[in-house]
């Protein structure tokens, strides 16, 4: 990204449009958080740092995997993120969680909106 964004500079200068990427992240594709695959000077450091530290926004899709993070979470995830009734709702809470812009979530109908927007019950 180092080197992209130096392209970016030398192409449109200092007010260039690179602003902005988008890229899969969700609970079964963390490699944006956790894997450094990003070199930022001398660090190796996980893409979304990458993008912090340059000034980046990171725009996250995939957040649901395509219904798949929808239904049947491991147990640790219902700790992890309490009080939301629905493994959708936890998948979405992971993303926010995350030094993202945006999670893009698709919903078919308004259930489905209902559902994704709650809010956690505090005990």
């Amino acid at each position: 990204m180092e080197e992209l964004l130096s392209v970016a500079r030398e192409v449109g200068g200092e007010h260039h449009h690179f602003k902005v990427i988008q890229l899969p992240v969700n609970l079964a594709m963390t490699e944006a958080v956790r894997t450094p695959t990003q070199k930022i000077g001398s660090d190796r450091v996980p893409l979304l740092e990458a993008a912090h530290r340059l000034g980046v926004s990171v725009v996250g899709s995939a957040t649901l995997m395509h219904s798949q993070l929808t239904r049947s979470l491991p147990e640790q995830l219902h700790s992890a993120f309490p009080g939301f009734s629905s493994d959708a709702r936890r998948a979405i809470a992971f993303a926010q969680s995350l030094p993202l812009a945006a999670a893009l979530v698709g919903m078919k109908s308004v259930p489905h909106l209902e559902e994704n927007l709650e809010c956690p019950e505090i005990s």
